[in-house]
C-alpha cells in the first residue's frame, strides 16, 4: 500500500501526471489523497526558486483544479478538512489587526480562531491574544463583524508566531514568562 502511494502520488486525474500517466480510477485512492496534500504543501512551502502561495490562494487553485488534475470529491473533502484559512495561515482582519490562524471550526469556516500579534497600526503587541471570530461575531450584526480580510504571504514582516507562546497567547519574551520558567 505504501509503495502504491509513493508511486502514484504524482499521477493526475486527467492522465497528465507521472511516472505512468494513468488516470481516474486507475490511480490508487491513497495516492490521490497524498497527491492533493503534496501539491498543497508544495504551493505553500517557502522555496528558494519561487515565492510560496498563501494557503487561501493554494486552496483556491486546488478548487479550480478539481475534476481536472484532482478528483472533485477528494478536493472538496481536503478543503473541508483544512478549512479556507488553514491553521498557520497569516491573516489580516477587517479591523486591521494581523495574526496567525490557530484553529477553525467546521461550522464556521470563514471565522477561525486567530492569534493576533499586531494591532491595526501593524505594531507588534506585547502579548498576543486569541480571538475566536465565531464566538466574537456571534451576537454582533453583520455590519460590526470582524472577518478575515486577506491571507498574507509567508514571511510578512513582524508576523512570527514562533515569538509567542500559542497556548497562552503570551509573548515568549515577556518579563512574567522569563521569571516563571
Amino acid at each position: 500500500a505504501v509503495m502504491s502511494v509513493v508511486q502514484g502520488h504524482r499521477e493526475r486525474h486527467n492522465g497528465s501526471g507521472f511516472p505512468q500517466g494513468i488516470r481516474g480510477d486507475r490511480i490508487p485512492l491513497l495516492a490521490k489523497v497524498a497527491g492533493i496534500a503534496e501539491f498543497f504543501e508544495s504551493m505553500t512551502a517557502p522555496r528558494d526558486d519561487q515565492q510560496p502561495l498563501t494557503p487561501a490562494k493554494a486552496v483556491s487553485l486546488l478548487y479550480d483544479m478539481r475534476n481536472i488534475e484532482f478528483q472533485e470529491d477528494l478536493v472538496e473533502a481536503f478543503i473541508q478538512a483544512i478549512g479556507i484559512y488553514p491553521t498557520g495561515s497569516l491573516v489580516e482582519l477587517s479591523d486591521g489587526q494581523r495574526g496567525v490562524v490557530v484553529s477553525h471550526s467546521p461550522e464556521r469556516r470563514l471565522w477561525p480562531r486567530v492569534m493576533v500579534m499586531q494591532g491595526p497600526d501593524c505594531q507588534p503587541l506585547k502579548t498576543a491574544r486569541i480571538i475566536d471570530l465565531a464566538k466574537f461575531n456571534q451576537s454582533r450584526p453583520a455590519s460590526e463583524a470582524v472577518t478575515v480580510r486577506d491571507c498574507l504571504p509567508h514571511g510578512t514582516e513582524g508576523l512570527d508566531p514562533a515569538l509567542y507562546d500559542v497556548t497562552g497567547g503570551e509573548s515568549r519574551w515577556s518579563l512574567n514568562s522569563l521569571i516563571n520558567r
